[in-house]
């Protein structure tokens, strides 16, 4: 699952870097004309494609999590036969919106309702997950260290859940607002109209890039470990953690979310 939003996400960079942002640049803008029309036409059906595609892959992303805190013992499971289902949504529910991409079509409103959509969807299940997580950790006695251990996770959790939710919420304001400008208010608004398509390219890379990945490399102690093995920070002698983590049986469901 995490495989395939990163995919969408470095399509997405791709598609969005010769779309949205190749063409700002006044330098470029001389080559920016001479790529062929069939080429700018792909990038601008991936550019959407890939844009629905993100919500769907944020959205089955977020559902894996609560169901591991709800489920922890039946979530590999329950799992392996939804994986395939959002593999299939993933890959074919976004053609609905940008199949056929003409004149007569209007990705720009579609893009505008669905990030209002999923920024309402994913913000619920955040919440949802918090409190799941609260209702399981608090029916269980735990130790004082784990209880620690437990309410850091927790505290990391809301954040990440308060991050996610701004930036998919600033995010929607910014494709309202473009869709406002140019298809609703018309003529006489182009200032607002670029003024928000020109923030578009940093808007999308902190909504879907930068905070899903680095914030989550914050909040998550596992994926750290990942991270530091992985890029062998962890064999030099200022990556080695002094500290051991608290682990027990209590605080296992909760390592479900966080993986």
């Amino acid at each position: 699952m995490k495989l395939n939003c990163g995919f969408q996400n470095f399509l997405n960079f791709f598609c969005s870097f010769v779309y949205a942002r190749f063409g700002l640049v006044g330098f470029f803008i001389g080559a920016f004309y001479m790529l062929p029309k069939w080429f700018l036409g792909i990038c601008f059906f991936y550019n959407y494609y890939n844009f629905h595609a993100e919500n769907l892959s944020t959205f089955f992303i977020l559902l894996n999590r609560l169901t591991s805190v709800l489920m922890p013992f039946k979530h590999k499971k329950v799992w392996k036969l939804l994986l395939p289902i959002s593999f299939l949504a993933i890959l074919t529910i976004p053609l609905l919106f940008t199949l056929p991409m003409n004149l007569n079509s209007t990705p720009t409103l579609l893009s505008a309702i669905s990030s209002i959509v999923f920024c309402g969807i994913c913000g619920f299940l955040n919440i949802a997950t918090i409190i799941a997580y609260n209702a399981t950790s608090e029916s269980r006695m735990a130790l004082s260290d784990a209880r620690r251990a437990e309410q850091r996770i927790e505290l990391r959790l809301t954040v990440y859940a308060i991050i996610t939710f701004i930036a998919q919420l600033f995010f929607a304001i910014c494709m309202t607002l473009i869709h406002v400008a140019c298809c609703v208010l018309g003529e006489g608004w182009d200032r607002l109209f670029f003024s928000a398509f020109y923030q578009l390219p940093w808007v999308n890379d902190f909504s879907h890039i930068v905070v899903p990945s680095w914030v989550l490399l914050w909040a998550s102690e596992p994926i750290r470990r990942l991270t530091k093995k992985e890029l062998g920070i962890d064999k030099l002698p200022f990556g080695k953690s002094s500290t051991s983590s608290v682990a027990p049986p209590a605080t296992l469901s909760c390592k479900f979310y966080l993986k």
